[in-house]
């Protein structure tokens, strides 16, 4: 005998949406610098506090992801000072349960 097939007539649920322009920390997981990152360069980070939007916590304090060195250029002579862009591109959460 076999289980019966999962109810794919229901929709699954939407997604929580996190609104544009909502103010995120995060924290870099791994040393980068203009010594010695590159442009294009993938890093680690982390949600250092949770997103909360209307008193519901979305995405956990902790839910790890990915950015990317945008442009990196090391200092010149003279004293000229290095130069870093970064862009946090994503985080995961993991599903609960």
């Amino acid at each position: 005998m076999t289980a019966p097939a999962p109810d794919s007539s229901r929709p699954a649920p939407p997604a929580p949406v996190v609104p544009a322009l909502t103010q995120v920390s995060i924290r870099i997981e791994q040393e980068l610098g203009s010594k010695i990152s590159h442009s294009g360069d993938a890093f680690r980070i982390s949600l250092a506090q949770p997103i909360v939007v209307g008193g519901t916590e979305l995405v956990p304090a902790g839910a790890e992801g990915l950015g990317e060195v945008v442009h990196a250029k090391k200092g010149g002579f003279g004293g000229a000072a290095g130069e870093l862009v970064l862009a946090a591109r994503y985080l995961e959460e993991r599903a609960k349960g």
